[in-house]
């Protein structure tokens, strides 16, 4: 279905009718930008969106933007060791393995930490062209046993950058942000997903808790007691983003 074209004349506003009152912007104003771009927000994730795209062959939960975000940090950074917590599918963990090959790091490995890897999923990502770059642990990323897995697997001379897309509550990524900043390299980033949930509770089929139990919340606890870490607006400046003020970079 095409969309029909529409001559908004000079000065366009956008109004969003709700029961908690109105909102109404210019939309070429910074404040018509954001309602627009929370409007988008919100029908993505109420249409699943990001459910609907796939990396070389493999489903990849994410939304476009967020890909070319992720795509311009490992292009300035080329890490040699990716570590991304939460497999699902496995189409970050590809998506991050041929973007290491494409930038020809010879060395380049992901690792992939999730407490249920499903055995199809480990299949289509064991039987990937990719695998050989990738290493998988079935584990809590917050256990012993997946910090045990990444020690055993980095080292002194990679450069590491990660990728924090678990279990998105507060208190969860915060222990994630603790424990796996330690591996991040002097440059690189800790990005932390998903930070949007902190903005949809009331789309239907969320829950309004999420308004206060988020990876953002997270962050800003984070950044309190590290300033080694400051923010970068990567993710935010490409506009819908489920990652919203995502991308931690390491002094």
């Amino acid at each position: 279905m095409k969309m029909k074209l529409l001559d908004l004349g000079e000065d366009p506003t956008i109004l969003v009718r709700t029961d908690k009152g109105d909102y109404e912007a210019s939309i070429y104003s910074e404040q018509g930008k954001e309602l627009i771009d929370l409007i988008a927000l919100k029908q993505s994730v109420y249409y699943k969106t990001m459910y609907d795209f796939q990396w070389l062959g493999v489903r990849i939960i994410q939304f476009p933007a967020d890909m070319i975000a992720l795509q311009q940090i490992l292009l300035e950074v080329r890490p040699t060791l990716v570590i991304e917590t939460g497999v699902a599918h496995g189409g970050c963990l590809v998506y991050s393995a041929s973007l290491l090959d494409m930038l020809g790091i010879s060395n380049g490995r992901v690792l992939g930490i999730d407490i249920d890897i499903r055995e199809d999923n480990r299949t289509v990502i064991e039987s990937h062209r990719y695998s050989p770059m990738i290493k998988l642990c079935q584990a809590s990323s917050t256990s012993s046993e997946a910090i045990e897995f990444v020690k055993l697997h980095a080292t002194e001379d990679d450069t590491v950058l990660v990728i924090l897309d678990s279990d998105h509550s507060q208190d969860h990524v915060s222990e994630e942000l603790e424990l796996y900043s330690h591996f991040v390299s002097s440059g690189s980033f800790i990005i932390a997903m998903d930070g949007a949930l902190g903005y949809v509770g009331d789309v239907p089929g969320q829950t309004p808790e999420a308004f206060n139990n988020n990876p953002l919340s997270a962050i800003q606890d984070f950044l309190k007691t590290h300033s080694e870490f400051k923010v970068e607006s990567i993710f935010d400046d490409l506009g819908v983003t489920s990652s919203p003020s995502g991308a931690l970079r390491k002094a």
